[in-house]
């Protein structure tokens, strides 16, 4: 077998199904499904981020009946999966995993959704095999195996992989699981931080539309215009576009609030010249607010 790719010295290609024994999952009848039990189902839904999550699914056993379970596909540790269908044929490949163990005492299948990949000897680290079809063109030679939108057996057998000797393998393996660990504790704190930047931000706006973030700033400028004349001056201008057309609507729940004495609560109709609510046509909310220079002094900062 030949390829338009030059490999290194000692490298070599094969095609998948000659150095592995790689097949599609089976997935039981909906009626031999069950709850609980000692024989799990492994499902597309379980690989999450480039690991297996056995809670995910719920009611992921099928009945102990041994015609069953003899038509079923089990897995073993080690084992590489790969998402093999979806709604949209691009999303094959998507989803690999590898099988670092399975629950105690469990025995597990994986349904039809799912293509695995066992080497058929001790030559081969099934690393090898994740880490080839998780880049650009692993990803591109499982797009041209697939078939109405899934994955099938025979021309995922012929796909043909480049093969390193048994030792670069593992040293290769070994330094992108390395790499691997980095890029998920990096994720996770990014996660926390972003979570805290959002709790910052809550706390950040609850101060603002308290007054509590600009009571220096009120403090360092005694002659500043209070609520009570902004608000007359913006139902004013309000008034004279309008007419007497529109009575503003007065606002609901001023009691509960706790706001600076110079503030003063109004509702968004007297402050604004229309309001529009969503209807049937799924058009959004349209607030059309009086652009004040008192409004705009205040966000400039001055």
């Amino acid at each position: 077998m030949s390829t338009s790719t030059q490999l290194p010295d000692g490298w070599t290609w094969a095609k998948l199904g000659d150095v592995t024994d790689a097949t599609l999952g089976k997935t039981p009848r909906r009626r031999d499904y069950r709850s609980e039990g000692l024989h799990r189902l492994m499902k597309y839904r379980d690989l999450q981020s480039g690991q297996i999550d056995f809670s995910v699914t719920k009611d992921a056993y099928v009945l102990d009946d041994p015609m069953i379970l003899k038509g079923l596909r089990e897995l073993r540790p080690r084992d590489v999966l790969i998402g093999a269908s979806g709604h949209d044929g691009s999303t094959v490949g998507k989803k690999l995993a590898i099988v670092d163990q399975l629950p105690d005492g469990e025995q597990v299948f994986f349904v039809g959704e799912l293509f695995r990949i066992r080497p058929k000897n001790t030559e081969v680290d099934p690393r090898w095999f994740l880490y080839y079809f998780s880049s650009i063109d692993g990803y591109k030679a499982l797009q041209k195996a697939v078939t109405g939108g899934h994955l099938t057996n025979g021309r995922a057998r012929q796909i043909a992989i480049p093969m390193a000797p048994l030792k670069e393998q593992r040293v290769i393996a070994t330094l992108l699981d390395t790499l691997r660990q980095h890029e998920r504790a990096s994720s996770a704190h990014l996660a926390a931080s972003r979570y805290a930047m959002g709790r910052f931000c809550q706390a950040v706006l609850a101060a603002a539309c308290s007054g509590r973030l600009t009571a220096d700033w009120r403090e360092e400028r005694a002659a500043l215009e209070s609520g009570s004349e902004l608000v007359a001056d913006v139902t004013g201008t309000r008034r004279s576009v309008l007419g007497g057309r529109s009575k503003p609507v007065a606002p609901v729940g001023s009691a509960q609030l706790d706001f600076p004495d110079s503030w003063r609560v109004a509702s968004l109709d007297s402050l604004s010249l229309r309001i529009t609510s969503v209807h049937a046509t799924g058009r959004p909310t349209t607030v059309v607010v009086l652009a004040h220079s008192s409004w705009r002094r205040m966000f400039a900062g001055v």
